[in-house]
């Protein structure tokens, strides 16, 4: 299985360098998140904070963590090329397929096959709140076979079927299926908090 932690809500940089302190590992890579679909391979530690919602590596010793408060953090790992990705899809991620993406680019830079690779995606917005004005207007056509009643969309069964389209054998990939924003202990945006969960993955 991946080396990997879900960490629960931090805010601020003390909280932040207490989990990386507790846990062991260098100080983790982070990205200005865009809510676009740029993957960034990381051969080295930037100097200055990315632009990208993606981070791909082979690279022992580099936390790459994404920030979310009702997006999805989605880990991948493969455990035959060592390799490992870190995702923020929220919904404008999910209807730009970035896990979809990310799968492709670790199979185009290192090698990987689908069918190796171990993913699980984070506590993240639930069918049960993820609702939108005008859902059909909102998300492009592939999304609309996931619109519920009540303008709800499942993002959930959506991410999943990303995955599996993507090659991912089913019991190779593990949803948190927790709703961040009626479930107690996430923050969530929706909910008007300010605070961010961190998700990474780094290889050991």
């Amino acid at each position: 299985m991946p080396e990997f932690s879900i960490l629960k809500p931090f805010s601020g940089e003390v909280n932040h360098g207490l989990v990386l302190d507790s846990s062991e590992i260098p100080d983790a890579i982070m990205a200005d998140q865009i809510h676009g679909d740029t993957i960034l391979e990381v051969n080295q530690r930037p100097e200055t904070l990315p632009q990208c919602d993606a981070f791909i590596t082979n690279l022992k010793g580099l936390p790459l963590m994404v920030r979310v408060a009702d997006c999805q953090g989605v880990l991948i790992y493969d455990p035959i090329t060592r390799s490992a990705a870190s995702v923020h899809s929220g919904w404008r991620g999910s209807a730009l397929n970035i896990i979809g993406k990310t799968i492709e680019k670790m199979t185009e830079v290192y090698g990987s096959s689908p069918a190796d690779l171990l993913v699980a995606i984070s506590p993240s917005l639930g069918p049960c709140c993820a609702k939108f004005s005008e859902p059909k207007n909102e998300l492009p056509e592939f999304c609309h076979p996931f619109i519920r009643p009540n303008n709800h969309v499942d993002f959930w069964a959506l991410s999943t079927k990303q995955c599996l389209d993507a090659g991912i054998p089913e019991n190779q990939l593990e949803l948190a299926a927790e709703c961040s924003k009626c479930r107690p202990g996430y923050p969530s945006h929706r909910n008007g908090d300010s605070k961010r969960m961190g998700v990474f993955v780094t290889l050991l």
